[in-house]
C-alpha cells in the first residue's frame, strides 16, 4: 500500500502508517506519534479500535527521554545477533 494513503472501508475513513520490523527505526517512532496525536480528540466513553499486527514492539515505538530509535535499534540488533533472544528479551530492550 502506498505510504500515507487513506483507505475507505464501509463508511469509515482509515489511516495506515508503515514502520519497520524487526528493527526499530524513526518510521516506528513517527507511526506511534501520529497514532497518539490522532487520539487527541477522543475522551472517556469514546470507542477507539487500534490494530497493530505482529511486530508491534518494533513498529510502534516511543523511546524514553534521552533515547532515540537508532540506539534502541543498535541494542536490539546486538541481542538478535548474539543468538536471537526471545521476544521477551527484545521487548525489555525496546521498552
Amino acid at each position: 500500500m502506498p505510504e500515507g494513503e487513506d483507505i475507505w472501508v464501509e463508511g469509515h475513513d482509515l489511516e495506515v502508517y508503515t514502520a519497520t520490523h524487526p528493527d526499530v527505526s524513526q518510521k516506528s517512532v513517527e507511526a506511534a506519534q501520529l497514532s497518539i496525536e490522532h487520539l487527541g480528540p477522543f475522551g472517556e466513553g469514546d470507542d477507539v479500535l487500534v490494530l497493530i499486527s505482529g511486530g508491534g514492539s518494533a513498529m510502534f515505538e516511543l523511546p524514553a527521554q534521552g533515547l532515540d530509535a537508532e540506539r534502541i535499534m543498535e541494542v536490539s540488533r546486538c541481542v538478535m545477533d548474539a543468538g536471537g533472544g526471545d521476544i521477551y528479551e527484545l521487548n525489555a530492550v525496546r521498552a
